[in-house]
């Protein structure tokens, strides 16, 4: 939470830096690049994993509800309700920014000589979708009774998938 909490402080700086126009914050511009990049490819799946299982709630010996890893806390009273007050917000913002960050952030063609450059970010922005959807039912729903659901769900995203990135041509050169 400390990391994106980091990003936010550093969009906020970068957008008053050029609301003042502040002269040096190209290095604040960088560094923002770099951690928003890094936070939806790298560490997007992990965080949004561990924010889904606060969610995450089994049936006890007793029959009360409680966290599936921390047994003492019951689910949906007391400091659970806090954790999910802070943990919904945060993980909105988060699938969010990597939203924003899949549809800005793509190599065009156009000022690039690779050749998997993209024509836009639809693409990537359809896959962080498909990730967090991916990460929310297998967090909702673990069990092994919904193993047919979870198969079904991928399943269909990966049709969907595979049409935005064959069908849709979002990359420029066929050679690939």
């Amino acid at each position: 939470m400390g990391f994106i909490f980091l990003i936010l402080l550093n969009i906020i700086f970068v957008s008053y830096g050029a609301k003042k126009k502040i002269a040096g914050f190209s290095l604040s511009v960088a560094l923002l690049r770099m951690l928003i990049s890094l936070l939806s490819s790298i560490f997007y799946m992990p965080l949004i994993q561990i924010f889904m299982s606060t969610f995450r709630c089994v049936e006890n010996t007793e029959g009360d509800m409680v966290h599936y890893l921390f047994n003492d806390i019951y689910c949906y009273t007391g400091e659970h309700l806090v954790f999910l007050f802070i943990v919904g917000p945060v993980s909105i913002i988060m699938v969010l920014i990597a939203s924003m960050t899949a549809m800005l952030y793509f190599e065009c063609s156009m000022t690039s000589t690779d050749i998997t450059a993209s024509i836009n970010g639809h693409h990537n922005y359809i896959l962080v979708w498909y990730f967090t959807i991916i990460s929310f039912i297998f967090a909702l729903f673990p069990g092994p009774e919904y193993t047919l659901m979870r198969i079904f769900s991928m399943f269909i995203g990966i049709f969907v998938l595979f049409k935005f990135f064959h069908y849709g041509a979002p990359f420029f050169a066929y050679s690939i």
